[in-house]
């Protein structure tokens, strides 16, 4: 299969993910009602900023085979949704895995709001058990030309991973290595654990190891992926670009 070239000619990173002045900064209002929604359910979701600068690089790059793990409510999507929505991109495929039954009724219901059932499926499963039967699936589908399977995608060239901090850094570890030749992978950094934090306590240390493995992920992942870090208002954006081999 001949491999497709996003439609944006961009060299670098940090042009990539800088500010999109075409795109507009307020937060769409179905993404609005959902982060309200977030917030009467107590759960978090990343920032504004994070999203907005997420919109505006999704519309430079405009990948056709999206995969986002971890969708909760729909927050993220409906942000990319609503950039469709504006035509100013348009995917052949967004799967979206969530391991909540609960919350993937809220995402399917999102879908059909915005009439995107043709091209968007919501697989109810935990990332990590998805991503070992994705690759499972992928070395059986090249070895017998398999056709689609309505759970998993041929190719992927965007990864969107959303995921508590105990997951974290193995999902981003494990979901690089679906990604297609020249494909980007979005998340956002753990935070930097401060110097006020009392180490003695167990959810402390918890978070500092956490931390250790990702400065690890990411020194090792820089062999394969140009990696690039975006500080914003409450969270930092990284973007993982595969290497031309």
């Amino acid at each position: 299969m001949e491999e497709e070239h996003f439609s944006a000619e961009v060299e670098s990173l940090d042009e990539i993910v800088s500010m999109h002045s075409g795109q507009p900064r307020e937060q769409p209002l179905i993404s609005e009602n959902i982060h309200e929604q977030l917030k009467h359910m107590e759960l978090s979701s990343w920032s504004i900023s994070v999203h907005r600068r997420l919109r505006d690089a999704i519309s430079r790059i405009r990948p056709q085979h999206v995969l986002e793990l971890g969708g909760q409510i729909g927050h993220r999507t409906s942000w990319l949704f609503d950039l469709i929505e504006r035509r100013q991109w348009s995917p052949k495929q967004y799967y979206i895995v969530e391991e909540g039954p609960k919350f993937g009724v809220i995402l399917k219901r999102l879908i059909q709001r915005y009439q995107h059932n043709d091209f968007t499926r919501v697989v109810i499963q935990n990332p990590m058990k998805y991503i070992e039967e994705y690759r499972l699936w992928n070395r059986t589908h090249l070895i017998n030309n398999q056709v689609e399977d309505h759970q998993f995608m041929s190719k992927v060239d965007c990864i969107l991973v959303d995921s508590n901090i105990e997951q974290h850094v193995e999902i981003v570890e494990q979901s690089l290595k679906l990604l297609s030749q020249s494909g980007y992978l979005f998340t956002v950094e753990p935070d930097i654990p401060t110097d006020d934090l009392d180490t003695n306590l167990p959810e402390v240390q918890d978070r500092i190891s956490m931390f250790n493995l990702w400065i690890k992920l990411i020194r090792e992942a820089s062999d394969a992926f140009e990696i690039g870090f975006t500080p914003l208002h409450e969270g930092t954006l990284v973007i993982f670009r595969k290497k031309p081999q």
